[in-house]
């Protein structure tokens, strides 16, 4: 009779351990994120870039943060703020090299286009979570909390319903 309890403590104890396994895996993120923003060389954006990494920071946002910087040459050799945060410098495409067309706003598609197809961090990635530099992220972004679907793009409302609160802790 001893026998049959203490065999059956230790199943117990074995299935509490497997229990255990199964929510520090589920506690931690099971697919690689990473977090990307678009700026131009410009001081106008290291405020908005401070501020983005800031709150990437203090909101334990899983995977790592990778600034977008877009810069001709001319603008690379005076700009002062390349150790704001991570950053991966990718080509300007603001005039457009054969109509010379000038439309900034291409530089945030394009650049993460580049990013996808030269950078190392891409190739190790299942979720990129794309955000703009003067946002501000009040706590974590995991896509598939957000049923999110991998090969389909998630828009959601989360700063719509966040404004509601007009004390957030950042």
């Amino acid at each position: 009779m001893i026998l049959m309890e203490k065999l059956l403590v230790l199943m117990v104890l074995v299935g509490l351990r497997i229990c255990m396994l199964g929510m520090e895996a589920s506690q931690k993120a099971p697919l690689r994120i990473h977090t990307l923003f678009s700026v131009e060389c410009q001081d106008y954006f290291d405020w908005q870039t401070v501020g983005l990494v800031h709150s990437f920071k203090k909101a334990h946002q899983p995977g790592p943060i990778t600034r977008l910087l877009s810069c001709t040459d001319k603008e690379k050799k005076r700009y002062r703020g390349m150790n704001l945060a991570p950053t991966f410098e990718v080509p300007s495409m603001s005039r457009h090299p054969k109509t010379g067309d000038w439309y900034p706003a291409i530089n945030k598609p394009a650049g993460i286009v580049h990013w996808l197809k030269h950078s190392k961090d891409a190739e190790i990635v299942d979720w990129v979570v794309i955000l703009d530099a003067d946002m501000i992220i009040r706590g974590p972004i995991v896509p598939w909390e957000l049923d999110a679907e991998k090969g389909r793009p998630l828009l959601h409302t989360m700063a719509a319903r966040s404004c509601s609160n007009p004390n957030p802790k950042i």
